[in-house]
């Protein structure tokens, strides 16, 4: 139920032993695979070789609609975890100190090069809305025994349904370091964002969080900025929202007093946010979880 109707032929070749279905020894060799549309005509080839035994797995992408390579070495149930705990642990430092130990010697790493995704996106049903054009390049190294770690993501064009993203940079990096620009958002049926940019940074036991976007209309729909402080504690990181301006349909909005909240594995709280426009104010107030008794506020007054 994944797979569109596209027909796929190619070669495969294995030569090695599969001891277990979690377990095989040995190189995997997916040659010339070739996506054909309905007129039979090949459209793309993906020449691939893939090599695991026990701790490591390889993947190489020889040439066709991707070029490059995946690694991971370690427990393979782990890998997913693995990830998920990095990317936790960038807007968590305290996190990565806590567990970095259940992680012994792991490696995740890929440095792969986007010739034509479309042809993957239309094959697989739920990469059916996901379109990355040409020369896009996704860059991990994932290593708990190394501090140069990162994600990267570099795009000259990302679409999704009726979004389009133009000239995405993303980079993330440990201790609260990262950067995202998007040069512009467009919808056919909204205004484009322009600049966009969310950064954060980590000093000492702090951290800052900043945003800023905006559009180039007279009939602004949403544009701003946003400051936050950030306090990490063992368990749970406190935000305190510093500054936040906006512009809906035209009307500025400003933060009427300095907001704060919290985040942990758990829930989500936010102490007496309000924005005001003139007699107009919105209010948020409560937690967020999965707890019945909590409940989290929101009142529109005018």
């Amino acid at each position: 139920n994944l797979l569109t109707s596209k027909n796929i032929r190619g070669t495969i070749q294995i030569n090695g032993c599969l001891k277990n279905k979690n377990n095989f020894n040995g190189l995997l060799s997916i040659k010339n695979i070739e996506f054909i549309n309905h007129n039979n005509q090949k459209q793309k080839e993906l020449n691939l070789h893939v090599k695991t035994d026990n701790q490591n797995i390889e993947i190489d992408f020889l040439e066709g609609i991707m070029q490059g390579k995946i690694k991971y070495s370690g427990n393979k149930k782990e890998a997913l975890n693995y990830f998920k705990h990095f990317v936790s642990s960038v807007y968590n430092p305290n996190l990565n100190k806590k567990n970095k130990n259940n992680f012994n010697n792991q490696l995740l790493y890929t440095d792969l090069k986007i010739l034509d995704f479309n042809i993957v996106s239309e094959l697989f049903k739920p990469l059916n809305s996901l379109v990355l054009n040409s020369g896009t390049y996704f860059n991990v190294n994932i290593n708990n025994l190394d501090s140069n770690n990162y994600i990267q993501l570099k795009s000259p064009s990302l679409k999704y349904k009726e979004f389009v993203f133009k000239n995405i940079n993303l980079n993330i990096e440990p201790d609260f370091k990262s950067n995202f620009k998007i040069e512009e958002i467009s919808h056919p049926y909204l205004n484009s964002l322009f600049d966009f940019k969310l950064q954060s940074q980590k000093n000492h036991e702090t951290g800052n969080v900043q945003s800023n976007w905006k559009q180039k209309n007279n009939d602004s729909l949403i544009s701003g900025s946003f400051n936050t402080q950030i306090y990490f504690h063992e368990d749970q990181v406190n935000f305190s929202l510093l500054n936040l301006n906006l512009l809906i349909l035209n009307k500025p909005w400003k933060l009427n007093e300095n907001s704060n909240g919290w985040y942990n594995n758990y829930s989500f709280g936010v102490n007496d946010f309000k924005l005001k426009n003139q007699n107009q104010e919105i209010y948020i107030n409560g937690i967020y979880s999965q707890q019945s008794k909590d409940t989290l506020l929101i009142k529109l007054h005018r």
